[in-house]
Parts: structure tokens; sequence; C-alpha cells
């Protein structure tokens, strides 16, 4: 359930960045999962209550000191969302310097986010390898089934399709091979196999570009 707003006033990027923060009661440090120069999302457990006054530090490419300034709590995402976004905090800035505000307004412009697919037949392991995915780099990732790309290709629309083989059924090497197939721009491919069927840890590493095995 989130307390989210629906006005979004900045554009933002998917920027992963150590946050440094203060209540009155403790000192705090979590990661953002998006910036703009209006505010940042905290993916946290510890979640406080809208209208909570803060005082958030951290570092970005292109500013020589880390930003310092007062932020709110203006939303709250109380549990993973319906498209695997993490529980957290939707800060507001305020008193942000304008110089601040540009750098990071210029960071957000020039960003060119990865876009990876997270793929598997089950809502609940996408959503997990959604997780996986965001607490290792800055990505926009979106969900799609083994089917769904047996029947439809993926090419242009991500950079990277990350295969659950386990939670794919029948359709994940199939899925695979026709991420690479030779018609359009080929979609690079990485799989992961924790169950014992060597024959599909064989193919898959045959046709993606990586496999991962558990």
């Amino acid at each position: 359930m989130s307390d989210r707003p629906n006005v979004r006033r900045f554009d933002r990027a998917p920027l992963s960045l150590a946050v440094h923060y203060r209540t009155k009661g403790s000192f705090l440090v979590s990661y953002s999962l998006n910036l703009s120069k209006g505010g940042i999302f905290l993916e946290t457990q510890e979640l406080l209550p809208v209208g909570t006054s803060l005082r958030v530090s951290f570092k970005v490419p292109g500013a020589e000191i880390p930003i310092e300034t007062d932020a709110k709590v203006m939303w709250v995402r109380r549990e993973v969302s319906d498209e695997g976004l993490p529980p957290g905090l939707g800060l507001q800035f305020e008193g942000l310097e304008e110089r601040l505000g540009a750098v990071i307004d210029g960071l957000v412009q020039d960003f060119a986010g990865v876009r990876i697919v997270a793929v598997a037949n089950d809502s609940a392991t996408q959503e997990r390898l959604g997780r996986q995915i965001r607490n290792i780099l800055a990505a926009e990732v979106t969900q799609a089934t083994a089917a769904q790309i047996v029947i439809e290709g993926f090419a242009g629309r991500a950079d990277l399709a990350l295969l659950d083989l386990d939670a794919s059924g029948g359709e994940g090497v199939p899925a695979i091979r026709r991420l690479r197939e030779p018609d359009g721009p080929p979609l690079p491919a990485a799989s992961r196999v924790c169950g014992r069927r060597s024959s599909m840890r064989g193919k898959a590493v045959a046709w993606a570009r990586g496999a991962g095995v558990c």
C-alpha cells in the first residue's frame, strides 16, 4: 500500500546512491531508488510518518562535495508494489541551493538508464528478480513471462533480459532463442538455473550470453 501523491513535477533518474539522513532520534543510511532536483525515493524498511522532517546528505557525480539539504517525507510505500518496487520513503527537498539543483537536473537529463526485463512465469519470481537487479545497479525493470517473450520478442524494449529458467517452464530456452534471433537486433540474455536439469543448463549457456547456476 502507498500514500504516494499522483503529481510529479520533475524528471527523475533511477540512480542508486547512499543517502545519509538523520531524524530527531537517530542517524540512518539507505539507498535511493531514483532522484530528481525535487526529491528522492529511499528504499528502506525504517518507515517514517508523512510530514517527518529530515536532514539528508548524499554524493552525486558532478558535485565536488556531498549535497546536504533538508527534506520532508511526502509519501510512504509500506509494502512491495504490484510492479515489484520496494517499500520506502518519498522525500521532497526543502531549501535546496539553486546550483546544486542544477547539478542534479543535469545529471537526470544526461542519465541513460539500463533497461532490464525480468522473465519468469510467475509474478513472485518476477518481483524477486526485479529486487535483486535493483540491489545491484540502477535500472528500469519491466516484467514478462517466458511465453510472452516467445510470442512477442522484446528487441528494442530493453537492454538485457534476465531469465529464471526454473520458473519459466518449458518456454525458458525457447525464450532465450527468440531473444537471440538474427532477424532483428539481438537482446543480450542472462539466465539462472537452480535445479539439476543439466541439459537445460547446457542449452542456456549455448543461447544466452551467460548463465548463473545456484
